[in-house]
């Protein structure tokens, strides 16, 4: 093995955060875009038969070009770990980041029919129409897109229908 491929090597098994450039994708896990309100903190809390579970949501991040460039960092990193479930944003512009890292990843979505659930899902957990239940209400159509994706999108799709959570198909998502 050459002093470049040990390097290579060595730099893609890293667990901390890198400064600058990521590893290279060695994706060991699965990411899901998960839309809001499917059950990402819960599934987080509950895990799922024992796999590490990393829900990254996106507002933790700044809104720079820098800020985005770490997100994807951390997804790169958590989505190295083996058996991992690392739960992302659904936002198109990083579903596209993702897609052009060679990142694979699953759409988690409603049936576009079901807006009435979703906003009663979020209302209950955050305990009355907030900022998120008026964007969801005003912006569904516009949310819903997600189902067509983006020119060239070749990421699977999985759509809940009425009562589902994440919890529910994650099985099939995963495998099983």
């Amino acid at each position: 093995m050459s002093t470049i491929q040990k390097k290579q090597s060595q730099s893609s098994t890293r667990t901390q955060p890198s400064k600058g450039q990521p590893p290279a994708s060695t994706q060991k896990g699965i990411i899901i875009s998960g839309f809001p309100c499917i059950g990402k903190s819960y599934l987080t809390k509950n895990k799922y038969e024992g796999r590490p579970v990393f829900d990254l949501d996106s507002s933790g991040y700044a809104k720079t070009e820098k800020g985005q460039q770490e997100y994807l960092n951390d997804v790169k990193k958590h989505a190295a770990i083996p058996r991992a479930i690392v739960l992302v944003s659904t936002h198109e512009t990083f579903r596209k980041q993702m897609a052009s890292n060679n990142l694979q990843y699953i759409r988690v979505f409603p049936s576009r029919d079901l807006k009435q659930e979703w906003l009663g899902r979020q209302e209950n957990r955050a305990g009355g129409k907030d900022g998120l239940w008026k964007f969801m209400n005003d912006n569904w159509e516009m949310m819903a897109q997600i189902d067509k994706g983006f020119s060239g999108e070749t990421s699977k799709k999985c759509v809940l229908k009425k009562g589902e959570y994440l919890g529910h198909v994650i099985p099939k998502l995963v495998g099983k």
